[in-house]
């Protein structure tokens, strides 16, 4: 059995669209998913950091984290690599989300063995503090898939605008979602 990291916005579900929304709600303007190549709303399109705060702690406010769409393919891809392997989903989501998160992992049935939560610095630390050592991770912020990289797992980096500025490293293999990730590694597994 492999151990295999997987992260929620952005792989899971697509929280980028509903982000987008509040944003729109809030400064009265809409973007496409195509204009947000940078991690950072606020460094890529026309809203000051504030808006793009304020956005957020709406979002958060209105604890939506069960409603935000899941990727074609997604749910069933974690689902079947969870019964093969051990699933931990590590994800950077706020404070506040945590009791709303776990209950949409078990509501949806996803196998994982631990939901771990990390801040916007670094998904490895946490999982070294608890000694789990990842063979693959899926990832689509670049610089979480690189530090994820350097401890020796294979990423698989989900291809989305904010991160395709960004040099696929050692380590590091460019996806186009869950499902092409899973593929990879039941390929590599077998």
């Amino acid at each position: 059995m492999k151990n295999i990291g997987v992260d929620i916005d952005g792989v899971i579900v697509n929280t980028a669209l509903v982000y987008l929304d509040y944003i729109e709600k809030v400064c009265g303007r809409k973007f496409s998913p195509e204009q947000v190549t940078s991690y950072f709303f606020e460094d890529c399109i026309e809203v000051s950091p504030r808006q793009a705060a304020l956005a957020m702690e709406k979002m958060i406010g209105d604890c939506i984290w069960d409603e935000i769409p899941f990727y074609e393919g997604a749910l069933e891809s974690l689902r079947e690599m969870g019964e093969k392997h051990n699933l931990y989903i590590v994800t950077s989501r706020p404070p506040k989300a945590v009791t709303a998160t776990r209950k949409w992992v078990r509501d949806c049935s996803i196998p994982a063995r631990e939901v771990i939560f990390t801040d916007m610095e670094s998904k490895l630390r946490p999982l070294e503090k608890r000694k789990i050592k990842l063979d693959y991770f899926i990832e689509d912020r670049w610089e979480f898939a690189s530090e994820i990289a350097s401890s020796g797992a294979t990423v698989f980096l989900v291809d989305r605008p904010w991160n395709r500025d960004f040099p696929v490293n050692r380590g590091i293999i460019r996806v186009k979602g869950l499902k092409d990730a899973a593929d990879h590694i039941f390929e590599k597994v077998a």
